[in-house]
Order: C-alpha cells, then sequence, then structure tokens
C-alpha cells in the first residue's frame, strides 16, 4: 500500500468515527426528550418507553463501533480517555437493558389488567343502558308505543312493517336480549386482542433488549485494548 492510499485509508476512518461520536450525541439528545419528564409508576409510561429505548439501540450500536473502528492507532491522550469510558459505558448500558426486561413483563401485566378493568367498566355502562331501555319500555303507555311503531315503520316498507305496538315491543325486547347475549362474547374477543397486541409488543421489547444488550457486552469485550491503553497512557 503506498503512503498516499494509505492516508485516504486513515481519512476514511476518521470520517467514520466523526460519524460515529455524532450518532451517539444524536440519540443523547433523542433519549433526553424521551425521558423527560419522566412519570415513574406509570406502566403505560414505563412499557413505551421501554420499547422507545429499545428501537433506537441500533444508533449507539452503530455509532459506538464506528468510534472504536482503527482500535489505538492514531489517537489522542484525550480521545483514548474517552474511549475507556465509553467502553465501560457499553457495558453499563447492556446490564440496565437486562434489567428492564423484568419491568418490561411486569408493566405488561399491569397494562393488561388496565385493560380488563377498562372493557369491564364500558361493558357494564353499556349493560346499564340496556337495562334502563328495557325498563322504559316495560313502562311505556300504548300511546308511546304508537308514536315509536309510527316512526319505525316510516323508515321500513311491504313485509318489513310491524303491525302492531305488541309486536314491536317483543321486536325490541327480543333484539335487547341479543345484544345482551352478545355483549359478552364481544368482551373477551376485545380482551382476547388487547391481551395478544400487548404481549406482541412486549416480545419485540425484550428481544430487541436482548440482543442489544449481547451486542453490547460483545463491543466491551472487543475494547479492552481501550482500557488498557488509558491505564498505559495514565503512566505516561
Amino acid at each position: 500500500m503506498t503512503p498516499r492510499s494509505e492516508g485516504q485509508e486513515w481519512q476514511s476512518i476518521f470520517l467514520l468515527r466523526m460519524l460515529g461520536y455524532c450518532l451517539l450525541l444524536f440519540i443523547l439528545s433523542d433519549l433526553i426528550y424521551l425521558l423527560f419528564p419522566p412519570r415513574l409508576m406509570d406502566p403505560i409510561w414505563e412499557f413505551q418507553t421501554i420499547g422507545g429505548i429499545v428501537d433506537r439501540m441500533a444508533l449507539p450500536l452503530i455509532g459506538l463501533v464506528l468510534v472504536f473502528l482503527g482500535e489505538e492507532n492514531l489517537r489522542s491522550t484525550k480521545e483514548v480517555f474517552i474511549l475507556k469510558y465509553l467502553s465501560w459505558l457499553s457495558l453499563i448500558i447492556a446490564v440496565l437493558l437486562l434489567l428492564l426486561i423484568p419491568l418490561c413483563l411486569s408493566d405488561t401485566l399491569r397494562i393488561n389488567n388496565l385493560n380488563n378493568t377498562q372493557i369491564t367498566t364500558q361493558a357494564s355502562q353499556q349493560l346499564s343502558q340496556i337495562q334502563q331501555f328495557d325498563e322504559q319500555l316495560s313502562k311505556a303507555t300504548t300511546s308511546d308505543l304508537e308514536t315509536l311503531l309510527s316512526r319505525v315503520n316510516t323508515q321500513k316498507s311491504g313485509a318489513d312493517v310491524i303491525s302492531n305496538t305488541e309486536d314491536l315491543k317483543t321486536r325490541l325486547l327480543a333484539e335487547s336480549n341479543r345484544t345482551k347475549e352478545n355483549l359478552g362474547t364481544q368482551i373477551e374477543i376485545v380482551k382476547q386482542n388487547k391481551r395478544l397486541e400487548l404481549i406482541k409488543t412486549a416480545l419485540k421489547s425484550i428481544i430487541g433488549a436482548i440482543i442489544s444488550a449481547f451486542l453490547l457486552i460483545r463491543i466491551w469485550q472487543s475494547t479492552r485494548w481501550a482500557r488498557k491503553l488509558s491505564k498505559r497512557k495514565d503512566k505516561w
């Protein structure tokens, strides 16, 4: 390799290192925006924040690889000092990501309970409205039923026309009973869909956290030279 081509190669490495530092600064500002203001003990905020952190891990991983490119070659004393702490930071972040997994599981259970409570409350309100309608229908006078029958028949034609108020009352009560019967099935379907979506999101975050932690540990292991070089620089 000629001196010129070697110089061009190192220029490219310097550029990639600069890109790595810029990526780390960019993700730092993005994480500050994500984490503040914190709403600790709020399972929804914690769950979404964990997912957001894991989704953003690609950038710091790439940034760290680029920063450590070329190992100890052509490094200033200040940069070696920075690299030492970036190496340890890789391990610290890996540990934090693994610690987020139990929190993610806990938040998943808490959010699932919140969803079930919310769905049950909404269903109870709907059931209460249906029961109120049944009570009003049972107390309705003949005049009220005739007025309602007239309104209903204006929207129907031919064989669909309801002949009398008793037929109308029977049909409305039957429809009310069907709605109450279907309500329980609909509640279970909604709960299952919410639970499935929650589990899928949690698994995505957990798997992403494990993969990111593994790669960060590998970066920490492979940058042992930065920690050793920093010690040698301190002795000098």
